[in-house]
């Protein structure tokens, strides 16, 4: 199949690698050859016939030719010389991850001061804490799982408050940033469904008194009208009333 069929996804430039990087793991999975970029390449038994051997060199000239041909045209000088799939792409992982101390630090600063911002949804906002620990963890510097919890809870509007201390008192073992974004979550959605309910307009007061009362005085009237005359059988009015008894 041709590169052009087989990939829909847009070739690495300057701006996309993130998402390239996702995009052609896919395709490699897809294609049954992601196995040629893990850490340690595949390696042929012993024993493997002339036809494994060739069939082997093939599938992993076709992971190598996947990983080039979907590299802009001025970036391919990246992989020039480059004979295997794993080389491929660590190669244009120093390019665009470069593992140093000043990216981690520039990154760390980043993680450390993201706020909870008027445009965000709490869902948004722990999105952009998790990028920031994995951009981190991609650079060379994990983050353990309590200082991302911490991170969660430490810039969120004065509103939460109350739970951002109820949850600092988790156990070591419940104090997990799984725990806390389901806690976040739920908070989160509570308020808004509270916020949505006390923004209805309420009808005004006069407005339900007049009401009331124009309810009643049809209510009469209706019951007036279908009163019927026990003299001359005449529906509309009552005994007293007739003008015939």
């Amino acid at each position: 199949m041709a590169f052009a069929e087989s990939c829909n996804f847009e070739k690495l430039n300057n701006n996309n690698y993130k998402q390239w990087k996702f995009n052609i793991k896919m395709q490699l999975l897809n294609l049954g050859l992601i196995e040629f970029v893990n850490k340690q390449e595949p390696v042929l038994d012993a024993e493997a016939t002339k036809a494994d051997k060739q069939n082997f060199e093939l599938r992993k000239a076709k992971a190598l030719s996947t990983i080039c041909l979907s590299i802009d045209e001025n970036l391919k000088s990246i992989v020039y010389n480059i004979d295997s799939p794993v080389a491929a792409l660590q190669e244009i992982e120093n390019v665009f991850e470069p593992r140093s101390r000043a990216r981690i630090g520039a990154l760390r600063t980043k993680f450390l001061n993201i706020l909870f911002l008027p445009s965000d949804t709490m869902s948004s906002y722990i999105g952009k804490i998790s990028q920031a620990a994995k951009d981190l963890e991609n650079a060379g510097k994990v983050i353990p799982d309590d200082e991302i919890a911490y991170q969660m809870l430490a810039n969120l509007p004065r509103s939460y408050d109350n739970l951002v201390m109820q949850l600092y008192q988790l156990d070591d073992v419940n104090f997990t940033s799984l725990n806390i974004q389901k806690s976040l979550l739920a908070e989160y959605d509570r308020v808004t469904v509270r916020e949505k309910s006390e923004a209805r307009p309420k009808e005004p007061a006069v407005f339900s008194i007049e009401s009331d009362v124009a309810r009643k005085k049809n209510s009469t009237k209706e019951f007036k009208e279908r009163r019927k005359c026990f003299f001359c059988g005449t529906v509309g009015h009552i005994r007293k009333n007739c003008w015939k008894f």
